[in-house]
C-alpha cells in the first residue's frame, strides 16, 4: 500500500486530473453523463 499511495501522491497523477478512487468516478460520472476510463493492472513482484 505504501508504493502505491506514494505514486499517487506523485505530481504528474495530481497535475493530469485524474481521479483514482473508483467510487468518486462512478458519482462523477453518472453526475456528468460520461464513461470511465479504467486501467487496471497488477505487480507480482515485491
Amino acid at each position: 500500500m505504501k508504493k502505491r499511495d506514494a505514486k499517487l501522491a506523485e505530481g504528474w497523477v495530481k497535475s493530469g486530473g485524474w481521479i483514482t478512487d473508483y467510487d468518486k468516478a462512478l458519482e462523477e460520472s453518472k453526475k456528468s453523463g460520461k464513461l470511465i476510463f479504467a486501467y487496471f493492472t497488477r505487480s507480482y513482484a515485491f
